[in-house]
């Protein structure tokens, strides 16, 4: 059993997971008790807000942030976490209450697992993005460019949904509304995605550090420590055949090199294009076409970001 933390702050974000982790801080602070021997609790009155509380605690020298929420509050964390430059990295742990929790997931958190043994601590990667010339943002479970991020859009506009559902609804206003061909330049490690010019374009491209994406388990092998990035494009199709493949998507089961999927590793992946880039990072929307954003340059960052994961998680 690992020894617990000495100093800990606890992020609560009302917002998160549909306003569900409001009125939840006395009972969170008596269960983290196995994790850390003093809980500090900071409010954020926002997601974004996370980003300087977390900033605030580096330079403070707390040795574990907590994030209590989804996928939105550890970006936002996350990033306030790495883009920080003073002070030493503290240890992320999340409690995944949030509507996708797609980081937490990978790391094989599940919900309660800060009040059984078994968590352990370690290195894991996360990722650079830079848009334009834009200072790089930090990243931790993946990016979404094209008909993702569209996808991305519609769900913060659903609000009586979570989880798979509110994903599946938003795809499914997507292939409706926001079904584009991009024609793009895709070089993951320098070398060209030749598929996608010889396939007349494509539809969307996912930069994954983590398994999944909206929920869905897109890459069931992907390492969150192995150095690399799951990289998958979609070809361009007709929507009836992408309907076809929604059961696929939502079980995980795709499959390397078949039909208009196509899968890719490696460090360094650059997108180009004449047209505004749609663009997610860790399901927050950071472009939509009108910002007019041409070039998407992603960098990983290997074994650069503590964390705590769960008992079934096994390091490379």
């Amino acid at each position: 059993m690992n020894t617990p933390f000495s100093r800990a702050r606890l992020f609560l974000n009302p917002t998160a997971g549909r306003g569900r982790t409001a009125g939840i801080a006395d009972s969170l602070k008596n269960q983290l008790a196995l994790v850390t021997k003093s809980l500090e609790l900071a409010y954020s009155q926002n997601a974004l807000d996370l980003g300087n509380l977390a900033s605030q605690a580096r330079r403070d020298g707390v040795d574990l942030v907590l994030v209590a929420g989804g996928d939105g509050s550890v970006h936002h964390a996350a990033r306030g976490l790495l883009e920080e430059t003073t002070g030493k990295v503290p240890t992320l742990g999340i409690l995944p209450l949030g509507s996708a929790n797609d980081f937490a997931y990978s790391l094989d958190l599940s919900k309660g697992w800060w009040q059984k043994p078994g968590w352990k601590v370690g290195w894991v990667d996360h990722g650079w993005i830079q848009l334009d010339q834009n200072p790089a943002l930090a990243f931790v479970n993946g990016v979404g460019l094209g008909l993702n991020a569209m996808v991305t859009v519609r769900s913060q506009k659903i609000g009586w949904l979570r989880g798979i559902p509110l994903y599946t609804a938003a795809l499914l206003q997507s292939l409706v509304m926001d079904w584009r061909k991009q024609f793009w330049k895709v070089l993951v490690n320098n070398q060209p995605l030749t598929e996608i010019t010889e396939a007349g374009g494509i539809l969307a491209l996912s930069v994954l550090n983590g398994r999944r994406e909206g929920n869905f388990d897109l890459c069931p092998n992907a390492k969150i420590d192995d150095g690399l990035f799951s990289v998958m494009a979609v070809r361009p199709m007709g929507r009836f055949r992408a309907f076809c493949l929604l059961p696929s998507l939502v079980m995980g089961t795709f499959h390397q090199g078949k039909g208009p999927i196509l899968f890719s590793e490696g460090t360094h992946i650059v997108v180009e294009s004449t047209e505004g880039i749609p663009c997610h990072a860790d399901g927050e929307v950071i472009s939509i076409p009108l910002d007019g954003i041409k070039r998407v340059e992603i960098r990983l960052a290997h074994n650069a970001l503590p964390v705590i994961v769960g008992p079934s998680f096994s390091f490379c």
